[in-house]
């Protein structure tokens, strides 16, 4: 059969069915356009994901005291056990798969002024390693805690971007006075803004963090809410 008599056949059945092909084309072209909208969905589902799960921090173990479930060696079951600061030291020293190992107070409901803005918020007594394992980084023009806040007990501040905005709105919060239970402390940094998708005592961008030293002089707390802790290894965090 001549390639003329095919084209016509076709062009015959085309104008006979041309409603019905172009239904199957519209549908063809829509089945591979929903395909790729879906799949480019589901990736981009998949990266937040991703982004919120490490929010809290990547590879980390926050340890929380407890109480004995059995006696031993002459204590009974049911024994509160508390964390200490020296408990951080002994960690460090005898567990060399630890890359990093901090403490943390926490204080709820603590009065917070700033001119005549007056809030209650969670406020978190920390030390310099927090930063990294808890991915608190702070926002250009900041900083998080540091060795000598720790050493000096400086009354230092460091804002989650939310209460930054509550306190201050858009105004420049770094480098400004805020009142903790009636004392000035110095805002040292603004958390730079983050997906979290979990936590264990709030979010991170509603907390106050300062120096854990200053924290204990303040309120007086003997012991750590928790110790949170990274191993080198992933591996490491496997019970």
């Amino acid at each position: 059969m001549s390639p003329s008599i095919i084209y016509n056949i076709f062009m015959r059945d085309f104008r006979k069915q041309r409603k019905r092909m172009l239904l199957t084309l519209v549908a063809i072209l829509w089945g591979t356009m929903s395909i790729m909208m879906l799949l480019g969905f589901g990736e981009g589902l998949k990266v937040q994901f991703m982004k919120g799960t490490v929010g809290l921090g990547q590879g980390i173990v926050i340890m929380w005291g407890g109480q004995t479930s059995i006696a031993h060696e002459g204590f009974g079951k049911g024994r509160r056990i508390h964390l200490y600061e020296s408990d951080i030291e002994y960690l460090k020293k005898n567990l060399p798969e630890l890359k990093e190992v901090a403490g943390e107070y926490i204080r709820w409901s603590v009065e917070i002024r700033q001119d005549d803005n007056i809030l209650s918020e969670r406020i978190n007594g920390v030390f310099p390693a927090y930063r990294d394992m808890r991915n608190m980084i702070p926002e250009m023009g900041g900083r998080f805690i540091n060795q000598l806040d720790i050493d000096l007990k400086r009354r230092v501040a460091f804002l989650g971007d939310d209460v930054k905005k509550r306190l201050f709105g858009d105004k420049e919060a770094v480098g400004e006075t805020i009142y903790i239970q009636k004392m000035p402390f110095k805002v040292i940094g603004v958390m730079k803004h983050k997906v979290q998708m979990n936590s264990y005592q709030g979010q991170d961008e509603d907390v106050i963090v300062i120096p854990a030293t200053t924290f204990v002089s303040i309120f007086g707390d003997p012991y750590l809410d928790n110790i949170v802790y990274q191993p080198h290894s992933m591996d490491n965090t496997k019970a």
